[in-house]
């Protein structure tokens, strides 16, 4: 049996062990949305509380910012946890995906977009009108725009990399470990070449995972909570030197740091990241409950940070009207659940219309649309053409 077979056997075996759906995923989805609320509760607040004189609170609110970028690598590492397990790698496949990705972000795009012209003109422009129609060219949320790209190019990547065999995938992804998760992910700027916060991160994270996946063993529970133990660490020492320089010297919070804390694919969020994978794996837990509310997490995001509900929402629960009180992180932790709560309910029940309207047949007309593309005499005429070409090379 060659690896690359070897290696899909195995994954596939992990994921049927248990006889059924494994729901600490799903909660693990719940938690890292959740993360991502209280991160954009800080890092788009009109309050920069990150830049006030070190305190508890201030401290407080440092962590949250630090949640986001841990939150964004466990949430795209969830999707290509399974994706690299995927059996259908057609690139019919991946636009259908994309198709459902893209209904529901119009939904939303289009419905607050109709919400702000009606009950609050002022706080909506008119690049964003325009954008809420293209959501995904316009890049109105940059995650699923990002994510689109990936799954774009995931069919290619997937096949490249089974193609290699076990020996160039690690070799591989040692080599990005080295040059990206060791030049890039340790230091607070972008060197190496590495484009943050772009779908290329997002194929850096998906080599990792799928060679875990494919060939490796089944990581034990010690290990697993290691890896998220040494970089909650690394970001925690970061965040104590940082604010210890902070109280020293005064002025604002380290650039810097800041900047280290926000960025993509750093190596301690990896840490964190891949560790809460692996810690889910081990951790089975079956509850219909966890599973339906995941099923709104995508919602939460799309909602409470579609541009112009981000600037009014942010705007009412401004830091600065509570800092100087005590208890202020609390307080702020309780718009977080809020926040979260409210955006889980409304896309719950987005979703319970969906499954009632045009849900029924679920991706029926993508179906549609594709069987008439692929069948066009056009089409047809350039993939006999594709295919003498490739008789030409054999022979």
């Amino acid at each position: 049996m060659s690896n690359e077979v070897r290696g899909s056997a195995e994954a596939l075996g992990r994921q049927g062990s248990h006889g059924g759906r494994n729901s600490s995923f799903e909660l693990l989805r719940l938690i890292a949305m959740f993360m991502i609320v209280a991160h954009h509760h800080v890092t788009h607040n009109p309050f920069p509380a990150f830049d006030q004189p070190a305190s508890i609170n201030q401290f407080a609110y440092v962590f949250f910012l630090s949640m986001g970028k841990i939150s964004v690598d466990i949430f795209f590492g969830i999707s290509a946890w399974f994706l690299c397990e995927s059996r259908d790698l057609s690139i019919r496949k991946s636009l259908r995906r994309i198709w459902i990705l893209e209904r529901q972000m119009l939904f939303y795009s289009l419905t607050l977009m109709v919400c702000f012209l009606v009950f609050d003109r002022k706080d909506i422009m008119s690049e964003q009108i325009i954008g809420s129609f293209f959501p995904t060219l316009y890049d109105m949320w940059w995650y699923p725009t990002n994510y689109v790209l990936f799954l774009l190019f995931y069919p290619f990547v997937t096949v490249g990399l089974q193609k290699m065999g076990q020996r160039m995938h690690a070799c591989l992804a040692v080599t990005l470990l080295l040059v990206w998760g060791l030049a890039y992910g340790m230091t607070p700027n972008d060197y190496a070449g590495f484009l943050s916060a772009t779908f290329v991160s997002f194929i850096y994270q998906y080599v990792l995972i799928a060679y875990y996946r494919w060939y490796m063993r089944k990581a034990s529970r010690a290990l697993s909570w290691s890896m998220a133990g040494a970089g909650a660490l690394m970001i925690l020492a970061i965040m104590v030197i940082a604010d210890l320089v902070h109280l020293r010297h005064g002025g604002p919070f380290p650039r810097i740091v800041f900047d280290y804390l926000i960025a993509e694919g750093k190596l301690p969020q990896l840490l964190i990241a891949f560790g809460c994978l692996l810690i889910a794996d081990r951790m089975y837990i079956k509850s219909r409950l966890i599973n339906y509310l995941a099923r709104g997490t995508f919602g939460v995001y799309l909602i409470h940070d579609y541009p112009p509900v981000r600037k009014v929402l942010w705007s009412f629960f401004d830091i600065g009207k509570i800092w100087g009180g005590h208890g202020a992180a609390v307080y702020s932790l309780a718009i977080v659940v809020l926040v979260f709560t409210v955006c889980l309910v409304l896309d719950l029940i987005r979703e319970f219309l969906f499954s009632r309207t045009i849900d029924r047949r679920r991706g029926y007309w993508f179906d549609l649309l594709a069987d008439w593309f692929q069948s066009s005499p056009a089409i047809v005429r350039v993939r006999q053409y594709l295919t003498g070409l490739q008789k030409v090379n054999i022979d």
